[in-house]
């Protein structure tokens, strides 16, 4: 499958409409990925950037997000999610 796959390094700040993610090749190579990808790519950034909102916010008082509580547990993305935008502790860890 030879497909070239350009990303942001994780927690990079990124712009409306500014691609974070680019995929070159053969679209039946890689297609069955797509929505898949789309709901991770927009669950997590969706998360870290209420998240790193609420931290900007916040100042120098910590963070500590509960929402994933809510979630299911296979969804550690928005855990992960959080962590990214500086959150200092989650209802998980």
């Amino acid at each position: 499958m030879p497909v070239d796959v350009r990303a942001m390094d994780e927690g990079t700040i990124f712009a409306p409409y500014q691609p974070i993610m680019v995929l070159e090749g053969v679209y039946v190579d890689w297609a069955r990925y797509e929505t898949a990808l789309l709901g991770v790519l927009c669950q997590a950034s969706g998360i870290a950037t209420k998240a790193a909102r609420c931290k900007k916010a916040a100042g120098e008082r910590q963070v500590i997000s509960f929402g994933a509580r809510r979630m299911h547990p296979g969804a550690g993305a928005d855990d992960r999610a959080q962590r990214v935008s500086s959150a200092a502790a989650t209802a998980w860890r």
